[in-house]
């Protein structure tokens, strides 16, 4: 890269240019005679050229194509709400000019910026080339990047992706492309050879089209083409009155429809593309026929022409096999008792007689199969798990994407760790020359008493008791393991679950009742659980039409059941809509209808799955299916007892059942009896307690006794770190997976990585700048997962395609870790406004130092978030054969590698100096909230979790406040109260470590 271009900003301190820094930049050489730049003779064509390769070459359009990806990419993920993803990937990112609809204006697409981004890389390097050891990391990363934009031009031009359909028995000789249709005509009178196929891609199909050729029978006009639609038949309602009348085929009194194009990666609807089609002899019309994709699954329309019959079908594009492939078995795996694919495969048989290939093979998920330079994907199944669906995918540059990360992984560790070990190497050496003096017995003891007061605090939750032991032992009571949504968990933790579902808490205050006793009660003495106030309806609207009390926030069934048919239609009106399109009344009473079945379900007993298998491999099973075995039995009896409140009959029978399912299910019941522990514990909110301590004491330390107050929270924070860890160790062993699996997860890993972070940053950095922003973001981060632990088990199963604990572990954690880094820098950023705004500690040694942690803080965040991104388009690539899908949350990942990428180089160019480097990392903290938590609200995509309320105005909150500090950042220092610290002349420093 270039040599910084700096410029002095107003009003902060003067930063020299100088390649070292230590020493001042060399005065410049006087000038010599010579022709001046602008005489005639100098401004030529050579001139001209080498400007314009200058410009082309320059770090500031580098910012620019930087910033206008980032909104490319935001405006193409938030089309996604309306469009197609295919109709998003035609229009904006493989295009050369976007128009922005909903924001009115003209952006260029991605072929422009991904052209100019490669022309002004190669340029730089070009110019600038300097083959040494310092540039070696440089050159790696931008070989990877340049290796990235390659890759996906050539998956633009030559990949082709389609899919398979195969019923068990039957064999496929070709996969169709469900982006694209055709329209054939078929001549089936050939008794010598295969049918004669005619097929009309999809680029000719418009209104108004006349296709015709040598082999067609007659001239085909395309009247309407509709790219998507649905078929109705006349009489039914919304058909179209005004559609041509069809007059051949077997589609008399069907209509088609037009639709909006299909939306989202992960919306498992695609465009149902149909037409209206003329035969003409001449201008003599033969017959209107109505083709569509709707009819594939049937033989071909039949039409009459000159007394020769043909056949006539819009399909999707077929792509001809020179192999065949036979599905014996499907296997389709269920978590039990629910819905939730645990896994599915397909067992083979792939042919080839011109290979000799005949052999068998199973393909399942994140297991494809690779032949004849194709590769073949689990993708899904149809038909009662008869039929299976195989992603087929052929692309040439399959491996380029692979070769690019691990390029400039290795470009980033080298250009990232030399500038870490300069810097450390830097401040041992000034550290050993300013012969700080050793931390006072008074700062020891701070430490140690930080420590204690840690310990203090979670010591006793490790001695809590689920619940009480007599009269009824719920102690015990509450590590029976039962299956439950898929998991074997322990009862009390189905019950907080289940209580958090219904009136978002897990303890109903009014009855004085806790989750445990409240679902015994509901099991053994329904009647009177009905009457307890254990729904939480918050919308007026549907208080209102529910005839409830305005004023009330929680009710009880009784007083739900009235309405409850009116509830169950209208819940089933809302689930037919989109979880995008549904407002906010239909989402509480699919909510509400949802917590009533789960109640319907405890009661009756047909939810809970408390039965162990009786079989290796057999599923947990209801107490209704399992009555007569010894559990079952003491089931029942723990029941009866309870109903008849007998705590000696209940104790008894939970005991036997205990004893029972320790024999049958050892591994099992010690799960559930740490889980317990773990739950009961609550070491998470303990933590969040702890390191908002940690957070006030450093704040307080800037208003005085700052050595002292900085050690106590280090030793506040050093022992809530161990429990932190404890923490996502029993989730790691509960789970048997890595730390992160979901949402939640990630928030309580979030903060962990920050906190470890920012010990690193302290051992070098000693001033508890680090430790103020990590407290901070690991205690916001830890009630983010409070809250978010309110909407069920934070251990839930996963989806088949996520089961793999390699890729949970590699892409999942890494790209975490790089949220964490790049809310670390934030709040480093927050921490310089804060500090230079309200108080007057921060001076120019101080800004300088500050700027420096929050630059090395971002080199590690954009390498993590580039690495970690890349390993999930390798996994996708593994998983379903696409290795960047422009996925909303793919999408996401991509602005957080391109925002730290412009950090850096406006940091490199010189428009970003100590104030503009922290409120830029301010800025990241907005575009990092959206990547992990907004795109999940735009209810697109293979990662939308719905549109939230709660969510949605948190994040706004968030954001909000992120603005507001980058306004109060933007403040001229003259009004800072560290303006005179912050504004006295010393020497002229660097700022920031040297770019090489």
């Amino acid at each position: 890269m270039s040599e910084p271009e700096r410029t002095d900003e107003a009003n902060e301190p003067h930063e020299s240019n100088g390649s070292s820094a230590e020493a001042p930049t060399p005065a410049a050489p006087p000038a010599t005679p010579g022709p001046s730049p602008t005489a005639p003779g100098s401004a030529g064509p050579l001139h001209a050229a080498r400007q314009a390769f200058e410009a082309l070459a320059s770090l500031r359009l580098t910012l620019a194509l930087l910033a206008f990806s980032m909104v490319l990419v935001f405006a193409g993920t938030w089309a996604q709400r309306e469009l197609g993803i295919w109709t998003v990937l035609d229009t904006y990112f493989r295009a050369w000019v976007v128009h922005v609809s909903f924001w009115g204006i003209y952006l260029p697409g991605g072929y422009v910026i991904g052209g100019l981004m490669l022309a002004n890389l190669l340029a730089a390097h070009a110019l600038r080339w300097r083959a040494n050891r310092k540039r070696a990391g440089v050159i790696l990363i931008h070989a990877g990047l340049v290796l990235l934009l390659t890759g996906e031009l050539v998956t633009d031009l030559f990949a082709v992706e389609s899919s398979m359909e195969i019923t068990e028995g039957e064999t496929g000789t070709y996969a169709y492309d469900v982006r694209e249709a055709e329209l054939v005509v078929i001549d089936p009178s050939h008794s010598d050879h295969d049918d004669l196929v005619i097929a009309v891609p999809v680029g000719k199909l418009f209104d108004g089209s006349r296709i015709t050729h040598s082999l067609l029978p007659c001239t085909v006009e395309v009247e309407r083409y509709y790219p998507n639609s649905e078929v109705l038949r006349t009489e039914d309602p919304g058909a179209d009155r005004d559609a041509p009348a069809v007059t051949a085929g077997q589609a008399l009194g069907l209509v088609a429809v037009p639709l909006a194009p299909a939306t989202g990666v992960g919306d498992q609807r695609v465009d149902r593309p149909s037409a209206y089609v003329r035969l003409l002899d001449g201008d003599r019309e033969l017959g209107r026929v109505l083709v569509s994709t709707w009819f594939q699954y049937q033989a071909p329309q039949s039409v009459n022409v000159g007394g020769k019959t043909y056949q006539l079908e819009l399909r999707f594009r077929r792509y001809y096999k020179p192999y065949k492939i036979k599905l014996l078995d499907f296997t389709h795996d269920r978590y039990t008792g629910t819905s939730i694919p645990k896994n599915f495969a397909s067992r083979i048989v792939l042919s080839d007689v011109e290979q000799g290939v005949d052999r068998e093979v199973v393909i399942s998920m994140n297991n494809p199969l690779r032949y004849a330079g194709e590769t073949f994907y689990q993708s899904a199944f149809k038909n009662d798990d008869r039929t299976t669906v195989l992603q087929v995918v052929r692309n040439p540059g399959w491996t380029i994407p692979y070769i690019a990360v691990l390029i400039s992984a290795l470009g980033m560790l080298l250009q990232f760790g030399a500038t870490l070990l300069r810097t450390v190497k830097k401040r041992k050496a000034k550290a050993q020359a300013a012969a700080a003096p050793p931390p006072s017995r008074v700062a020891r003891g701070a430490l140690y008493a930080g420590a204690g007061v840690a310990l203090l605090v979670l010591t006793p939750s490790l001695f809590r008791s689920a619940g009480p032991r007599a009269p009824f032992d719920f102690a015990d009571a509450a590590t029976l393991p039962a299956s439950f949504r898929g998991r074997v968990k322990p009862l009390d933790t189905v019950a907080k679950n289940c209580l958090r579902e219904l009136a978002a808490r897990e303890r109903i205050a009014e009855h004085d009742l806790d989750a445990l006793p409240w679902l015994w009660e509901l099991m053994a003495r329904p009647a009177l659980a009905r009457g307890r106030h254990c729904f939480r309806v918050d919308h007026p609207h549907l208080k209102a039409t529910l005839e409830l009390e305005e004023s009330r926030k929680l009710f009880s069934y009784d007083e739900l059941l009235p309405r409850r048919t009116w509830l169950f239609q209208q819940a089933q009106a809302a689930d037919a809509i989109p979880s995008k399109d549904r407002d906010a009344f239909q989402r509480v009473v699919l909510r509400l209808a949802s917590a009533i079945s789960t109640f319907e379900g405890l009661a009756g007993q047909r939810l809970l799955h408390l039965i162990p298998p009786t079989a290796q491999g057999a599923d947990w099973t209801t107490l209704p299916e399992g009555r007569e075995h010894p559990v079952g039995a003491a089931w029942n009896g723990m029941i009866s007892a309870y109903g008849r409140n007998d705590p000696a009959g209940f104790n008894r029978e939970l005991h036997v059942a205990l004893l029972q399912l320790g024999l049958e299910q050892p591994g099992a019941l010690s799960k559930s009896r740490l889980e317990v522990r773990f739950t009961t514990a609550d070491p998470f909110t303990h933590c969040a307690v702890l390191y908002l301590l940690a957070f006030l004491l450093c704040c307080a330390s800037w208003a005085g006794a700052p050595r002292v107050l900085l050690r106590a929270a280090l030793g506040i924070t050093l022992v809530t770190l161990v429990a932190h860890t404890l923490g996502l160790g029993a989730r790691i062993y509960l789970m048997g997976r890595p730390p992160v699996t979901n949402l939640y997860s990630s928030a309580v890993f979030i903060g962990w990585g920050a906190v470890l972070f920012s010990l690193a940053v302290e051992r070098v950095q000693r001033d508890g700048l680090a430790l103020f922003a990590s407290t901070a973001t690991a205690a916001l981060s830890l009630l983010i997962a409070d809250r978010l632990a309110l909407e069920g088990d934070t251990m839930a199963v996963l989806q088949a395609v996520l089961d793999t604990n390699f890729w949970l572990a590699t892409h999942v954690v890494v790209i975490t870790l790089g949220y964490a880094a790049c809310f670390l820098a934030g709040l480093l950023g927050i921490s310089f406004v804060v500090r230079g705004l309200f108080f007057q500690g921060l001076d120019r040694e101080g800004a300088r130092r500050l700027a420096s942690t929050i630059y090395g803080v971002v080199c590690f965040a954009t390498l993590f978030s580039f690495v970690g991104t890349i390993l999930g388009g390798i996994w996708a690539d593994q998983s379903w054969g696409r290795f960047w899908g422009w996925d909303p949350k793919e999408n996401g990942a991509l602005l957080i590698v391109l925002y730290n990428a412009l950090i850096l180089h406006a940091r490199w160019s010189g428009l970003a100096r100590q104030r503009g480097l922290a409120l830029l990392a301010i800025g990241g903290n907005v575009v990092t909230a959206w990547s992990w938590f907004g795109t999940n609200l735009l209810g697109v995509g293979l990662h939308a979790y719905g549109f939230m309320e709660g969510r949605l105005f948190w994040l706004l909150v968030f954001v909000g406040s992120q603005l507001a500090l980058i306004g109060a950042g933007l403040i001229p220092v003259t009004a800072w109260r560290s303006r005179a610290a912050f504004l006295k002349p010393g020497p002229a420093r660097n700022p920031l470590p040297d770019k090489q």
